[in-house]
Order: C-alpha cells, then sequence, then structure tokens
C-alpha cells in the first residue's frame, strides 16, 4: 500500500494512505516528511487511539494550509508539460506537490529512468531536477540556441498564471548562462486542450508548437513537430513568420505603387483631356472667327469690281494660309511641352 509521511517521531511515524486513513508505523530511519513510501498491513501498529488520529488530522491540516485533507492532496490540480527535446509531464496537486510524472517520449526516458526522484517534490524542486538533468546531458549546451517550453493547464486559471511565472523564474535562475529569456516560452491552455493532447499521446506544448508551425508552413506535419528539439521548431517558426512578413511587406510595397502609377496615369489623362478639350475650343473658336470674316469678306467683295476682286483673293488666300501655319505652330508648341512634362 502507497502513503505519504506526515510526522516522524523517535520511534514511530505516522502515514496517511491514498483513502485518508492514518496509519502508525514503526519509524525505519530512512523516510523523510512528504515521502511517498509502501507498506505492508503487518507494520500497522493497531493500538491507535481515535484521539491520536484527531490530533494527527488537526496536524495536518495546519501542514496543508486547507481544509481538503487527504483527497485535496492526492487531487490533481494543475498539470505542468515541459518540452525540451524530452518531454516530461508533473501532475500537481494544489499545495503544488508533485503527484505523478509522466515520460512523453523516449528521450524523456533516457534522462529520467527513476520518476520516483520527482514524486511529492515542490514543483519548483522537481523542475530543477529536470532542467540539471537536461543540462548534465549537454541537451543545453552554450553552442546551441537552447529553448525549453512550459505548458499549463490546471482548474483554476490565477494559479496557471502564477505556476507560468515561477516556471519562467526558476529557469531564469537555473539556468541563467545558457538560455536566453525570449528562448523561455510558457503556454496557459484549458484543460480540455491537455486532454485532447493526452489521446493524441502527443504533448500539449507541441501541439500549440505545431499549430503555430502550420499558420507559416501550411504543409508542416504534427511527426515533423515531434522529431525535432524545440529549439529548431521555434527556430523554424521564427524564420517562416520572418520570411512572410518580408513577403507581405514587399507585397504591399507593390500594391501601392501600383495605386501610385494609377493614380499619375489619371493625372496625365485628365490633364491631356482637358488639353484635348481646350484644343477643341480654340478650333471652333478659330472656325468660328473664319466664318466670321468669310461672311464680311463676301459682302466686301460684292463691292468691288472684277479687277478688285481678284487681288483680293489672293491676298484673302495668303492670309489664311499664314493663319493656318500659325495654328500649326501653335499646336507643335503645345504639343512638344506636354511630352516634355511627362516625362
Amino acid at each position: 500500500m502507497k502513503a505519504v509521511v506526515v510526522e516522524i517521531k523517535e520511534k514511530d511515524m505516522v502515514v496517511m494512505d491514498q483513502k485518508g486513513t492514518f496509519h502508525k508505523l514503526k519509524y525505519d530511519c530512512k523516510s523523510n516528511i512528504g515521502e511517498e513510501i509502501l507498506f505492508n498491513e503487518s507494520r500497522k501498529n493497531t493500538l491507535v487511539y481515535m484521539r491520536k488520529i484527531i490530533a494527527i488530522a488537526a496536524m495536518l491540516l495546519l501542514v496543508l494550509t486547507s481544509g481538503y485533507g487527504a483527497i485535496s492532496y492526492y487531487s490533481p490540480y494543475a498539470y505542468v508539460d515541459i518540452d525540451i527535446n524530452p518531454s516530461v509531464e508533473l501532475v500537481l496537486n494544489r499545495y503544488m506537490r508533485v503527484l505523478e510524472v509522466h515520460s512523453l517520449n523516449e528521450d524523456a526516458k533516457k534522462i529520467i529512468p527513476d520518476v520516483s526522484d520527482f514524486k511529492n517534490k515542490k514543483m519548483d524542486q522537481a523542475v530543477e531536477i529536470m532542467l540539471g538533468k537536461a543540462e548534465s546531458t549537454k541537451i543545453f549546451t552554450e553552442e546551441n540556441e537552447n529553448t525549453v517550453m512550459f505548458t499549463v493547464s490546471g482548474v483554476d486559471n490565477n494559479s496557471v498564471d502564477n505556476i507560468n511565472k515561477d516556471l519562467k523564474n526558476i529557469t531564469k535562475k537555473k539556468l541563467a548562462k545558457l538560455i536566453k529569456e525570449e528562448n523561455i516560452l510558457t503556454e496557459k491552455i484549458p484543460l480540455q486542450k491537455h486532454d485532447d493532447a493526452k489521446k493524441l499521446k502527443v504533448s500539449p506544448g507541441r501541439i500549440i508548437l505545431f499549430e503555430k508551425l502550420k499558420e507559416v508552413k501550411p504543409d508542416a506535419t504534427i511527426q515533423e513537430v515531434e522529431r525535432m528539439p524545440v529549439r529548431e521548431t521555434v527556430k523554424m517558426i521564427r524564420e517562416y513568420k520572418k520570411a512572410k512578413m518580408e513577403l507581405e511587406k514587399e507585397e504591399r510595397k507593390k500594391k501601392t505603387e501600383k495605386i501610385r502609377q494609377q493614380r499619375r496615369e489619371q493625372k496625365k489623362n485628365n490633364k491631356d483631356e482637358k488639353e484635348q478639350i481646350k484644343i477643341q475650343s480654340e478650333n471652333r473658336r478659330g472656325e468660328n472667327e473664319d466664318n466670321t470674316e468669310k461672311s464680311i469678306e463676301i459682302e466686301n467683295k460684292e463691292l468691288l469690281n472684277p479687277e478688285e476682286r481678284s487681288t483680293y483673293d489672293d491676298n484673302y488666300n495668303k492670309q489664311i494660309q499664314e493663319r493656318r501655319q500659325l495654328e500649326i505652330r501653335e499646336k507643335l508648341k503645345r504639343y512638344i511641352k506636354r511630352r516634355t512634362e511627362s516625362n
């Protein structure tokens, strides 16, 4: 039977089993308060009086600072998933003690062959052990862009926020020389997403990384993310995101230039249209003047004799020709001016 040591005296110790029952055992000189042990029914001291049980219960409530007792101690309250390349999950109770440790991939099993190192430890102690093992096995080195990702889910959102803050501080303190603050990643997820990841047999952190990679690399697969160390996945996401931003920036630049070009062409067309209207107006005015002059000439011509009329016609035709040449020169000047301005 499993139980947690809650009190130690010179020759005896009191333990609490998973059902919340207290047992008095002989002290084995090895166990510590808070440690989980195995014991047989034969080790029980049956002379445990009710008064003693009540006193121990009161002491336990005081130690745990809550009235939930044994049930609350053994009830999962939050899940901390740690992804480096080894992926490990810590199951915490409401007192931030480790109830269970799960190795989520083969790399985790290699560096944590014995999960008992974590049992009933405080969360910060368990995380430090985990990071220490990663450092000692050269997973973290000065040459690498070391990255660690914590994904936390739990019953209470405020507690989850506090856990994420604590995890970041613990990692900064433990690996100050090996990891940049920007590479200590923390995520908060609902319990449902944690449960969904568990069904897929993938850590929640890698599910989140897969979703982020999928946004910038549509052909990404969950198997690809599972195989890669977290630092490589994060690096890939950042590189693809940077390339995507640069591409979008270039597209915006092209779009802006296209709009400007359209405006310039529209402005030029408007100017040409105005110029054309002006030329047509001038032509109409010239035609009106010609018609007026022609009417006057006809009237004047009627008053002349045949010889004078011949001379008059020659002069009139000469004037008309000179005027047309002048108009052609003016039109040519305006055309050259427009071409110069447009260039």
